[in-house]
């Protein structure tokens, strides 16, 4: 019970113990079904030359995310993502190849990869929305793809109700044959660019953003052309990541961060956003400092909503904005012991940037 006199809400009775609802079965499968739906995906797997898997975030919100990783490791299947399920796969894995959604595909040994694939396995359900697939510039072939869904599959015309995703997964691992061949491709963190005099760039940003972070941390991407940068880069290993590109939501990061923040036990919560995005909703700052939340913040300040020069006719005067000085936030909002800077120079990105691991409090900066 939380007591009355720190000002908040009684909460009366006696919590409810019991599993969480990841853990929970939802549904058992018809055994017909799953048997039939298996013989399918097996032999399309069997038959393929070239195949790979994509798997997206409806495992995770399922609970079933490290059956689908065994999956893949079992088949020793070339994985890749897309801009709504960065974080949801392991990039630490030998089987991971990258970042696939067209034109803004990671590499363009990712984009062969995936748009010449002979079969592509969709764990989870293929999302085909703008931002998802680079402004519809994936090659997703329904004949070539065999999804497994929260409770159903596909194989090309053939349509299997009633097999629960947990169910097909587990026999898919128990079953698969592991791939002779993995993929060729070399994954490493994008190389350090930038002198200390050079104006600061989003090429000198990203990669020093990269080597900062530790497992146990998440990354909170905001909408906007730092997702561009940011779904693209090399994760390490034990390193989550929290978006929302499937709405367009601007100004979803910030809160976003709050919530990250105040239910992670460990690791750091960092947040990049845009100067626009942030300004819809930076009153949450307010809130960090109320309850001693400690992300860590960039806000990339180019004076106008970006994003939305991106995906239409560059020159409304309705897309610039007010020249806010982000880095005087905090104190405004009543945050304490913020480590707040601006930055425009990459010497200056590095000297902050050395500074946040001995720091207790937020680490808020803008440029």
């Amino acid at each position: 019970m939380i007591s009355e006199a720190n000002g908040n809400m009684p909460v009366l009775g006696s919590a409810i113990s019991g599993a969480a609802i990841t853990a929970i079965k939802r549904q058992r499968s018809v055994p017909q079904e799953l048997e039939a739906a298996m013989a399918a995906i097996l032999s399309r797997l069997s038959a393929a030359h070239n195949p790979v898997a994509v798997v997206t975030h409806l495992v995770s919100l399922l609970g079933v995310r490290d059956l689908a990783l065994d999956v893949i490791r079992q088949a020793n299947l070339p994985t890749a993502g897309t801009p709504n399920e960065k974080g949801t796969i392991d990039e630490s894995m030998p089987q991971y190849i990258g970042l696939y959604a067209g034109d803004w595909t990671s590499s363009d040994e990712v984009r062969a990869l995936v748009g010449q694939a002979d079969l592509v396995l969709d764990i989870g359900g293929i999302v085909t929305t703008e931002l998802n697939t680079g402004l519809w510039t994936g090659n997703y072939d329904p004949a070539r793809i065999v999804s497994i869904q929260d409770n159903w599959a596909r194989s090309g015309e053939k349509v299997f109700l009633n097999v629960a995703i947990d169910d097909v997964l587990t026999a898919l691992s128990q079953k698969v044959s592991p791939r002779a061949a993995g993929h060729d491709l070399k994954l490493e963190p994008a190389p350090h660019v930038g002198a200390a005099e050079d104006p600061l760039s989003s090429a000198a940003f990203y990669p020093r953003l990269q080597r900062c972070l530790k497992h146990g941390d998440t990354v909170v991407i905001e909408t906007g052309t730092c997702m561009t940068h940011l779904n693209r880069m090399l994760l390490p290993a034990g390193v989550t990541a929290e978006g929302q590109g499937l709405w367009g939501s601007i100004g979803w990061a910030t809160p976003a961060c709050l919530g990250v923040a105040m239910a992670k036990t460990d690791g750091r919560t960092w947040m990049v956003t845009g100067d626009g995005s942030h300004q819809l909703t930076l009153n949450e700052l307010a809130v960090m400092g109320r309850y001693g939340i400690k992300p860590v913040i960039f806000v990339l300040n180019n004076g106008l909503f970006g994003i939305e020069d991106v995906i239409s006719e560059r020159g409304h005067a309705y897309d610039d904005l007010a020249p806010v000085q982000y880095y005087r936030l905090p104190q405004a909002f009543g945050c304490k012991n913020w480590l707040t800077a601006k930055v425009s120079w990459v010497a200056e990105l590095d000297r902050i940037l050395d500074q946040i691991p001995g720091h207790d409090g937020a680490r808020p900066t803008s440029r």
